[in-house]
């Protein structure tokens, strides 16, 4: 998915415990933008299929990105910070606890 947003970029492999790829995960961030962060942007992708990572091009913030990934009940928060990272690719395993 490109956003037309900057030159940076995040990949997302997602799997289960079994080490399985996770089709059906969801990806979601939330932009903030503009005068003191008052606008915002949600984007939601999923992984596509073959177990290719899902990609989200994004732009340099002046802080950090929080994805929310989940699959059913389970859930994790995966950081990234493109302003040191540019092109971070990120293996996210998704167990049940």
């Amino acid at each position: 998915m490109d956003a037309g947003l900057g030159s940076c970029r995040a990949d997302f492999l997602v799997k289960d415990g079994a080490d399985k790829p996770i089709f059906n995960a969801k990806i979601s961030l939330t932009i903030k933008y503009g005068f003191l962060s008052k606008r915002k942007s949600e984007v939601e992708i999923a992984p596509t299929a073959m177990a290719r990572p899902a990609s989200r091009d994004c732009p340099i913030f002046q802080e950090p990105l929080d994805f929310f990934i989940k699959s059913g009940d389970v859930t994790t928060t995966v950081t990234d910070d493109p302003s040191t990272n540019c092109n971070a690719v990120f293996n996210v395993t998704l167990t049940a606890h």
